[in-house]
């Protein structure tokens, strides 16, 4: 439930979804599970109100943050692989 509605609470576009964990092979530097989002944002506040969906959202007497970890990466469009 917190990552539900990105669009209409940030002005995200899911562009897609990836698990990686049939290629990912040793240790991982997070829990052992990786995925991943690619996603279209307005801006650099939407990305970072999507991070601090992890701050915020309450688990118990905890914050989701105990149970996983969310990074960002924001860049731009690539001359190349777009057609």
């Amino acid at each position: 439930k917190a990552f539900d509605d990105l669009a209409g609470r940030f002005g995200v576009t899911v562009l897609g979804t990836m698990d990686d964990d049939e290629l990912m092979v040793g240790s991982s530097t997070a829990w052992p599970w990786t995925a991943y989002v690619l996603a279209d944002a307005p801006d650099l506040a939407a990305v970072t109100g999507i991070c601090n969906i992890v701050r915020e959202t309450p688990v118990g007497d905890y914050r989701l943050w105990r149970y996983l970890r969310i990074e960002a990466r924001v860049g731009r469009p690539l001359f190349f692989a777009n057609g």
